[in-house]
C-alpha cells in the first residue's frame, strides 16, 4: 500500500513536467489536467487563473472529463468573490 499512495504523489507532478516540455499546442486533456494541477498547488492568484484555463483546456478536448471539472470547480473556489 505504501508504495501506491508513494507513486500516487508522483505520479501528477510527472505528467506535469512531461505537459510542460511539450508543444503547449498539442496537448491533450489529460496533459492540460496535470499541467492545471501543476499551476494549482502553488495556491498563488496567478497560478490559479492558469490552473484555470488549462483545466478549460482539458475539457475543450474532452466535454466528459470529470477531473478537470473538478479542477475548475476548485480554481473557482479560490477566486475572490469579487473578481
Amino acid at each position: 500500500m505504501h508504495i501506491v499512495a508513494a507513486l500516487e504523489a508522483h505520479v501528477p507532478f510527472n505528467e506535469a513536467r512531461i505537459a510542460r516540455m511539450s508543444d503547449p499546442a498539442g496537448l491533450n486533456a489529460w496533459a492540460n489536467y496535470h499541467l492545471g494541477l501543476g499551476h494549482l498547488y502553488r495556491f498563488t492568484t496567478a497560478d490559479t487563473a492558469l490552473a484555470h484555463v488549462c483545466f478549460e483546456r482539458a475539457l475543450t478536448a474532452d466535454p466528459q472529463f470529470a477531473r478537470a471539472y473538478a479542477g475548475l470547480s476548485f480554481t473557482s473556489s479560490l477566486r475572490p468573490c469579487c473578481a
